[in-house]
C-alpha cells in the first residue's frame, strides 16, 4: 500500500478511525505526491525536502515537529480529538501540491483542491461530516 511509507506518522493518530481515515486518503492520492520533491521552485523549504520523495520528507518532518509541539504546553493545549484532527490534516495538507495531475509547478490552489477531495470522498471516511469539515478547513488555510 503506498500509505505504508506513512505508518510512523499515521501511529501518532490515537483514534482509529481518523487513522484509517486518513489512510484512506494517503491511497487515493496521485502517486506523484509519493515522488515530487516539497518545492518545485526550491525557494520555500529546507534543502532535505528537495529532490525525489521530499514532499514525504517534508510531511515527515512536519509531524515528527507537531508532536514535539504538542508536548510543549507553550503551544497550548489540545483534546485528543484536536491533536488527532490536526494530525490527519497535515498529513494531508499537500495531498495535490501539483493539481490534479503532476506539473512541475506547485498549485496555488492546493490547498482548496485537497479540501475539495476530502469532501467529495466523505462516504468512504470513518469519521463525522463535521470532523472531515474541520481536516478540511485546516487544510484549506494551511498557505
Amino acid at each position: 500500500m503506498k500509505s505504508d511509507i506513512f505508518n510512523k506518522e499515521l501511529s501518532y493518530i490515537k483514534n482509529d478511525r481518523y487513522r484509517e481515515s486518513a489512510r484512506v486518503m494517503l491511497e487515493l492520492l496521485p502517486d506523484y505526491f509519493y515522488e515530487m520533491p516539497a518545492s518545485t521552485s526550491g525557494k520555500y523549504h529546507p534543502l532535505f525536502s528537495l529532490g525525489d520523495g521530499g514532499l514525504v520528507r517534508h510531511i515527515k518532518v512536519a509531524c515528527r515537529i507537531l508532536e514535539e509541539m504538542f508536548n510543549n504546553r507553550a503551544f497550548g493545549e489540545y483534546s485528543e480529538r484536536e491533536k488527532d484532527l490536526i494530525r490527519m490534516a497535515l498529513i494531508l495538507h499537500d495531498g495535490f501540491k501539483s493539481g490534479k495531475t503532476y506539473s512541475n509547478h506547485t498549485s496555488k490552489e492546493h490547498p482548496l483542491l485537497m479540501s475539495k477531495f476530502i469532501e467529495d470522498n466523505l462516504n468512504l471516511l470513518f469519521i463525522s461530516k463535521e470532523d472531515a469539515k474541520h481536516v478540511a478547513k485546516l487544510i484549506e488555510t494551511h498557505m
